[in-house]
């Protein structure tokens, strides 16, 4: 199996070769394996929570090109804003419906760093998990962007002050190449109603890697790979 191989290895999220190579241990992941992972995490927790197609889903996630498309210089900042609120509305999670989400997860890469934000419309706090603390993206930039985000998104229903912005809560990496685990397993870890802290640690990265191909190619949390 080449680096760049293109043959896709499972059916539904159309993952390819070279995507399932970046889960070798030292190798930073790409996009793909992060928000397809998160994805399966979250299909299962709506399966869980007993979701019903149609409805607000309490827990969901935007697309790992949320940052890139704010911040983004080909259009201005008002039209990334527009972009991702498109998603948003498309998923349902838009506007007012924002506050009867639980749990969105924003993946976001800067400066070959994966971080995570999570917002929760129901507790009213945005939670910024970096296992570099500081690296990648600072949290005043992120709190700036997201402020932005949710007053755009809630209109005359975000009040600010109701609003907590919390950083930290990620276990902190002894390398410069598992943020992207990092990330998947935050997101699992509060999906599961677990401190990330507790959870996992940078010992269990390797085999952290390997859950996670597993969890892939199995296309989602099924049978042996259910940890819901």
């Amino acid at each position: 199996m080449e680096k760049g191989d293109k043959t896709r290895v499972t059916k539904n999220s159309g993952l390819t070769a070279a995507a399932i190579r970046t889960l070798e241990d030292d190798t930073w992941l790409n996009d793909e394996v992060i928000n397809v992972y998160i994805q399966h995490a979250i299909d299962r927790k709506l399966e869980q929570v007993g979701h019903s197609k149609g409805k607000t889903p309490r827990y969901w996630t935007l697309n790992s090109n949320w940052w890139e498309t704010v911040e983004s210089n080909k259009w201005s900042q008002e039209e990334g804003f527009d972009k991702v609120m498109k998603w948003s509305k498309r998923a349902k999670v838009g506007g007012a419906n924002l506050l009867e989400v639980e749990q969105l997860f924003i993946p976001i890469n800067r400066g070959s760093h994966w971080l995570l934000l999570v917002i929760s419309g129901t507790q009213r706090k945005v939670t910024l998990l970096n296992s570099i603390t500081g690296a990648g993206l600072p949290s005043r930039d992120a709190f700036r962007a997201v402020r932005k985000y949710l007053a755009l998104e809630l209109g005359e229903k975000y009040v600010a002050g109701e609003w907590r912005m919390a950083d930290g809560g990620s276990p902190q990496q002894r390398n410069g190449s598992d943020c992207g685990v990092f990330v998947c397993f935050n997101a699992l870890a509060l999906m599961l109603d677990l401190e990330p802290k507790k959870a996992f640690g940078a010992a269990d990265m390797s085999a952290g890697r390997r859950q996670v191909a597993a969890t892939l190619i199995n296309e989602g949390f099924r049978g042996e790979l259910d940890l819901f």
